[in-house]
């Protein structure tokens, strides 16, 4: 299969790649080709990557979609559903980042957000007698990641370096953060910039650190991406923080937690792209091995997509409702 990149040179075509070709078409063959947004590579039945969060894509890519016949869709950084899902009609298969039960349509597929570039381990390799610190976090200080450092502040054996900004040139470098999940028992994951994804959720599963998240509208919406993921999952950070206590005080159970995250994850990655493969070959969602893609076509409850509509609406509503969701985290 011929896949093209339509997104710009640089980090917006850099940073997920490796993501992308070697672990979500880990099973399928294909040919690499990067268009830079110029869309004139011809796209007959190819695989076309693009990002983008507007509610309708450049005139220029449109054009581009309609020309070429047979075309499947990965859509990336599209955190709100901004993007009109009418504009997926014309493709065979989409596969997007960010579950939203306002995209289900049979040929829609959401992955994980991934990892960025660099943050593969090659070598499989995980030594859990390694892991010397409870947690890790990274990243800047928004939502309710107040709530959650202050929860895990009595675990000292940490570290904890803040930034503030996206790609802020005193984060870590990848080596460097890829190091801290190396010795970090737990990764406490909050909501990225609007969403309940982040990177760090698969940058932490990379070496065999446990994603510790809490639940996004009343639901553990990790299980529409991951399937039957052995997180740590909480209503509250207080309350995921006592969990992570009661697995520290079982030295046993914490020990088969990290074993069975770690066999759990290779089998994850494994699944998802020969599911991958398969769904690009025409296989029928009931055909698929792994399970987030099975809940993701499930009946759509009335509740969820109100509260999705609420959350990622727009104004003073969706900002009264954001305030309300992350007062009780």
């Amino acid at each position: 299969m011929r896949i093209i990149w339509q997104t710009a040179s640089g980090q917006p075509t850099d940073f997920e790649q490796q993501f992308l070709r070697e672990v979500v078409f880990a099973e399928t063959p294909h040919e690499a080709h990067f268009d830079a947004g110029s869309c004139v590579a011809p796209a007959e039945n190819a695989l076309i990557v693009y990002s983008s969060f507007d509610a309708r894509p450049p005139q220029a890519l449109r054009d581009y979609l309609a020309r070429s016949p047979g075309h499947s869709l990965v859509h990336i950084s599209d955190e709100r559903l901004q993007h009109d899902p009418a504009q997926y009609t014309r493709a065979r298969v989409v596969l997007r980042s960010y579950y939203d039960p306002r995209a289900r349509k049979d040929h829609v597929f959401t992955l994980p957000l991934g990892f960025q570039s660099g943050f593969l381990n090659t070598s499989g390799d995980v030594d859990l007698d390694a892991k010397d610190m409870v947690w890790c976090f990274a990243g800047q200080m928004k939502s309710n990641r107040k709530k959650m450092l202050a929860a895990f502040t009595e675990f000292t054996a940490c570290k904890v370096h803040l930034t503030t900004q996206w790609t802020d040139p005193n984060a870590l470098s990848v080596d460097a953060m890829a190091s801290v999940y190396r010795r970090s028992i737990f990764a406490p994951c909050p909501f990225g910039y609007r969403h309940p994804d982040s990177f760090r959720v698969m940058e932490c599963l990379e070496y065999g650190c446990i994603p510790v998240v809490v639940t996004f509208l009343g639901d553990d919406y990790f299980r529409y991406v991951y399937g039957g993921h052995p997180f740590v999952v909480a209503s509250t950070w207080a309350k995921a923080a006592d969990h992570v206590r009661a697995l520290l005080t079982d030295p046993s159970a914490l020990r088969e937690r990290q074993r069975a995250l770690v066999e759990w994850y290779a089998r994850y990655k494994r699944d998802l792209a020969l599911d991958v493969r398969d769904i690009l070959q025409g296989a029928h969602h009931d055909r698929l091995r792994s399970k987030q893609f099975h809940l993701q076509k499930a009946g759509m409850r009335a509740r969820m997509v109100a509260r999705y509509n609420l959350y990622f609406g727009h104004g003073l509503i969706r900002r009264l409702f954001r305030n309300y969701a992350h007062a009780f985290s």
